[in-house]
């Protein structure tokens, strides 16, 4: 899974994904994103399809996103 993030400034930033039921699959902290569009490979090929939950946050914001794996 491609995750795309914007950034108005240099920032660190935590990606977290949740299962349906709020489990933590992965959470990736301390990602060094820069000013403008970063991009990160998140790799879901182990878990079967279905909705999840991706969550960006930074020092600032916490914004959340549903996703579906096929």
């Amino acid at each position: 899974m491609n995750v795309q993030v914007s950034q108005t400034e240099d920032a660190q930033i935590e990606l977290t994904l949740l299962n349906s039921t709020g489990q933590v699959l992965q959470n990736i902290e301390d990602v060094q994103a820069v000013e403008g569009f970063n991009r990160y490979e998140i790799d879901v090929s182990t878990y079967p399809p279905g909705l999840y939950m991706i969550f960006i946050s930074n020092r600032e914001q916490r914004i959340s996103r549903k996703v579906i794996v096929e």
